[in-house]
């Protein structure tokens, strides 16, 4: 009997070490596929956007100027329609910084002044919803850098997805246990 309650222990062990090793692999597999998935999603935008910029840039005007077109507002509230957890575009030029968010319910706020350094992407502080930096795209023009391009993503959708996939796992291996 002792032997029995011995192996049913290490059995347990080896079962929770199996399901937690794979729960992690499922998840992190997950987060790479998802966010590989999503930068395609806003490779598009980012493209239009460096497109608009080059071209506003070689018609001679003003960094100012290129941040305020319409055609550039325009597309980027089509996007946050287009993709529900599209958070937050950037686009640095020169010195001049164009900054399109989207809050959870729908308000949509822009800012176009100049370029302030930050650290990481902004709205990770508390209280606010998380964010995570897709796209990084420099502006070239002849090799020159003009400035960059950084949109940004929520982590509620893809934290949604992951827990999701992990509640799978875990029903699939409880299913097992119990059988």
């Amino acid at each position: 009997g002792n032997l029995y309650v011995q192996v049913f222990v290490r059995l347990n062990v080896i079962f929770i070490l199996l399901a937690g090793g794979l729960i992690l692999t499922i998840t992190e597999t997950e987060r790479k596929h998802y966010l590989s998935f999503a930068e395609l999603n806003v490779q598009d935008l980012s493209e239009f956007l460096r497109g608009h910029v080059l071209h506003f840039w070689k018609q001679g005007q003003t960094p100012e100027q290129i941040l305020a077109s319409a055609d550039i507002s325009r597309k980027i509230v089509s996007e946050f329609g287009r993709l529900p957890a599209l958070r937050r575009v950037r686009i640095v030029l020169g010195d001049q910084r164009l900054e399109m968010s989207i809050a959870p319910d729908g308000v949509i706020d822009q800012t176009i002044g100049a370029d302030k350094a930050r650290s990481g992407p902004p709205g990770n502080e508390p209280g606010q919803e998380r964010v995570t930096t897709l796209v990084k795209l420099p502006i070239l023009l002849q090799e020159r850098p003009l400035g960059r391009i950084e949109i940004d993503e929520s982590l509620k959708t893809i934290n949604a997805r992951i827990a999701n996939q992990i509640l799978t796992v875990f029903l699939a291996f409880t299913v097992m246990a119990v059988v």
